[in-house]
C-alpha cells in the first residue's frame, strides 16, 4: 500500500545531540555572506537609503532667497543646511554606538527614521515662516536621516565579508553619484513646480524607495 506524503513536522526535525540524548531542533541555514540574491539586495536597499539622507539644501536656498515664499529673514535660510548636516554627523557615533551595544535596535531604527524624514519632510512643504523650514527639514529630517543612514554600514558589515571593501564603494559612489545628479533634478523641479510641489514629491518619492 502506497503511503500518502505529508508535511515533516516539528517531531521529525527533532535530533539527539551527539553529546548526549538531549534533543535538538534542526535550525534553517542562514543565507550565504558575500553572494546571493538576499547579500546583493541588501546592498541595493543601502544604496537606495543614500538618495532621502544626502538632500543638497543649497539648492532649496538659492529658490528660496531668489524667491518671496516664506517669511522672515533670507539671512537665516542657511541654518537649514547646517543645522540638517550638523545634527545628522552628530547623531552618527550616538547610534552607531547605541545600535553596536543593543543590536535589536537595528531592526526599528531604519524604520523610524523614515517615518520622522517623511512626516518632517511632508511638513515642510506647508512652511511659512524661516523657522518652520529650520524645524521641519532642518532638524526633523536630519534626525529621521541619521537614523536612516547609521543602520545601512552595519548591515553590509553583516553581509559582506570578504567583499566588504567592495560593498562600502558600491554604496558611497551611490552617495556620490546622489551628490551629482540630484541638485540638477531639484532644480529644474523647483523652477517648473515651485517648493511645496517639490518638497510633496520628493516625499513620495522617499516613500517608494
Amino acid at each position: 500500500m502506497a503511503t500518502s506524503e505529508r508535511s515533516p513536522s516539528i517531531r521529525d526535525q527533532i535530533q539527539l545531540s551527539p553529546h548526549g540524548n538531549a534533543p535538538e531542533i534542526e535550525q534553517p541555514a542562514l543565507p550565504p555572506t558575500d553572494r546571493g540574491k538576499v547579500a546583493w539586495l541588501m546592498l541595493a536597499s543601502c544604496c537606495l537609503i543614500q538618495l532621502p539622507v544626502w538632500v543638497v539644501f543649497g539648492v532649496f536656498q538659492e529658490y528660496y532667497s531668489t524667491h518671496d515664499v516664506l517669511r522672515g529673514s533670507k539671512g537665516d535660510l542657511a541654518t537649514v543646511g547646517t543645522t540638517c548636516t550638523g545634527i545628522l554627523y552628530l547623531l552618527s557615533p550616538v547610534t552607531f554606538t547605541l545600535l553596536t551595544r543593543y543590536p535589536r535596535l537595528q531592526s526599528w531604527c531604519a524604520p523610524v527614521g523614515l517615518v520622522i524624514t517623511v512626516v518632517g519632510s511632508l511638513l515642510s512643504s506647508f512652511s511659512m515662516d524661516v523657522w518652520h523650514l529650520i524645524a521641519t527639514q532642518g532638524v526633523m529630517c536630519a534626525i529621521g536621516n541619521g537614523l536612516l543612514f547609521s543602520p545601512s554600514t552595519m548591515y553590509l558589515d553583516q553581509w559582506f565579508v570578504r567583499r566588504k571593501g567592495l560593498a562600502l564603494g558600491i554604496m558611497w559612489a551611490a552617495k556620490s553619484v546622489t551628490g551629482v545628479a540630484l541638485p540638477f533634478v531639484a532644480s529644474i523641479c523647483l523652477n517648473r513646480f515651485g517648493s511645496s510641489t517639490t518638497l510633496r514629491a520628493w516625499t513620495v518619492t522617499t516613500v517608494r524607495c
